[in-house]
C-alpha cells in the first residue's frame, strides 16, 4: 500500500497514516499543547474513545467541551445583543427585551434560516445578525431569568463589563 496524501481526494475522510502523519507533525510543533493532542491521537490510533482521548466527553454530571464550548458562544451572543441594541437599559429590562426579540425571530424565522447558507443583509446590524448565529451553534434561546443571569455576571458591581 503506498503512502500517498489521501485527504486530495474530494470529500476523503482521513486514514490511519493521516492520523500517524499528524502525530507527528505535532510532536515537532514543540509546544505543550501541540504535544497534547498528538499523546490524545496516539490513544485513538490504539483504540481509545477519540472523545474521550481529546478531553471532549465530560464525564459523569460534567458537560462536554462541546457543550461548554456552545454556551460560552452563546453567552457571548446575547450579551453582544444587549451591548449593540440595549445598552442603556438595566439588565432586566435588557434580559426582558431579548427574551421578547429572541421569541419572534424563533416562531417567525429561525427554522426558515437553517436552511440558508449565509446570513440576510437585512439582519445586519439588529438582533437577528445575532440570533441568526445563535440558531446555528445550535444551542437553545435561554428564557429570560437566565439571559438575565447571563447579562448579570458580565457585569461588575460598578456596571463596567467583566472581561
Amino acid at each position: 500500500m503506498s503512502d500517498i496524501t489521501c485527504l486530495d481526494a474530494p470529500a476523503a475522510r482521513p486514514n490511519l497514516g493521516d492520523l500517524r502523519r499528524a502525530r507527528d507533525m505535532l510532536l515537532l510543533a514543540g509546544d505543550m499543547s501541540a504535544r497534547s493532542v498528538a499523546r490524545a491521537l496516539d490513544a485513538i490510533l490504539e483504540g481509545a474513545d477519540a472523545r474521550q482521548a481529546l478531553g471532549l466527553k465530560g464525564r459523569a454530571g460534567q458537560r462536554s467541551a462541546f457543550t461548554a464550548d456552545r454556551l460560552r458562544q452563546r453567552d457571548m451572543l446575547i450579551r453582544t445583543i444587549a451591548d449593540c441594541h440595549f445598552s442603556r437599559q438595566s439588565v432586566s429590562d435588557q434580559a426582558r427585551n431579548i427574551a421578547g426579540v429572541a421569541a419572534a425571530y424563533w416562531r417567525r424565522a429561525a427554522r426558515l434560516d437553517l436552511d440558508l447558507d449565509a446570513m440576510p443583509e437585512s439582519y445586519a446590524d439588529t438582533p437577528r445578525e445575532q440570533l441568526f448565529r445563535l440558531a446555528r451553534l445550535p444551542a437553545e434561546m435561554p428564557r429570560e431569568r437566565t439571559i438575565r443571569a447571563i447579562l448579570s455576571a458580565y457585569r461588575d458591581p460598578a456596571g463596567v463589563h467583566a472581561d
